[in-house]
């Protein structure tokens, strides 16, 4: 996922507040089977669906930008587990120029549905916050098509 756009009033929060929040994710995605990192030194985040891991960066957060990361994350590998959109979430590293092509065409559409899927998991576990929807920020769809293929090499 992209870095996000805006950082809110409440930069990360105290340690005690911190750890106790770090906790209760962890707990929560231990509950649909996933392992989860947190990252210190970014804010940005990333699943890998096919082995049900989640890297969530925390730098400069305030709860509901990690909360919301975190959910859009467990989105991806929820919609992995549903065979949806199995083109973008295979994993995949090296890409023809024509696969680049659908994925490209089809991510898009893969981080809304991840946004909409985190959006529910995350009102159900964690009611009384508010989920951030990255991908309806024109800075951050700029950002996604500049730089989405990038860290995948395309053959010829």
């Amino acid at each position: 996922s992209p870095p996000l756009a805006k950082k809110g009033p409440d930069f990360f929060m105290k340690k005690e507040k911190n750890q106790k929040l770090l906790k209760s994710i962890l707990k929560t995605l231990k509950g649909f089977h996933i392992r989860c990192k947190f990252d210190n030194k970014t804010d940005e985040s990333f699943a890998l669906p096919h082995k049900g891991k989640i890297e969530v960066g925390i730098k400069g957060l305030n709860e509901s930008q990690i909360l919301s990361s975190a959910f859009h994350e467990l989105g991806h590998v929820v919609l992995f587990r549903k065979k949806k959109f199995l083109t973008v979430h295979d994993g995949s590293k090296v890409l023809t120029k024509k696969r680049a092509r659908v994925i490209l065409k089809t991510a898009l559409k893969a981080e809304h549905e991840a946004d909409r899927t985190g959006k529910d998991l995350m009102r159900e576990h964690f009611p009384d916050i508010k989920y951030i929807a990255n991908y309806e920020d024109p800075e951050i769809l700029n950002w996604f098509r500049e730089n989405y293929l990038l860290d995948r090499k395309s053959v010829v």
